[in-house]
């Protein structure tokens, strides 16, 4: 993950395509904080920066999670996205689905998608709510997305490890 400084502040640079300075640190908790409390972010960048490592996390979850609903709304708007657990488990059972996306707290869908997905070989990731996978998909609630086009599977995934490295430690 890079952070690029400005002269003043340190911003996370998700798609590293910020000016400045920048500073390259493992995507997850452990060495974000290491990088603040150890003093490397203040040796690379040459310059004195308060951090709070909570926030800077906070903020890189944040940015990170906007880039999986960008990445899933444009597989639904390709048509490369389908939503429903009836058409979910059948995609995955036609080895049609690259990614199967569960919200968290679709409990009686996420054993149904698991099973299928674990009989299939698809990978599954658990994320955000059925509130926030509806909003993607324009509806009120949805609780499994399959994504039918591996390359945005696997973006989709990275950004999902990511997520997941970063709120390892919580």
């Amino acid at each position: 993950m890079r952070f690029a400084f400005d002269g003043q502040r340190l911003v996370p640079d998700v798609r590293a395509r910020l000016g400045g300075r920048g500073v390259w640190v493992h995507t997850n908790r452990a060495c974000v904080r290491s990088a603040v409390k150890g003093g490397g972010f203040a040796k690379v960048l040459r310059a004195q920066v308060s951090f709070d490592v909570d926030g800077l996390v906070a903020s890189l979850e944040a940015d990170h999670a906007a880039r999986f609903i960008s990445l899933l709304g444009s597989a639904r708007r390709a048509r490369l996205a389908v939503c429903g657990t009836d058409e979910c488990v059948d995609l995955i059972m036609r080895q049609s689905a690259h990614l199967a996306i569960v919200a968290a707290d679709a409990r009686s869908s996420r054993e149904v998608v698991a099973e299928a997905s674990e009989r299939a070989g698809t990978p599954v990731v658990v994320f955000g709510t059925k509130a926030s996978l509806g909003r993607s998909f324009s509806k009120d609630e949805v609780s499994v997305v399959v994504v039918t086009d591996r390359s945005l599977a696997d973006s989709i995934s990275q950004v999902a490890t990511r997520i997941a490295a970063l709120s390892e430690g919580e």
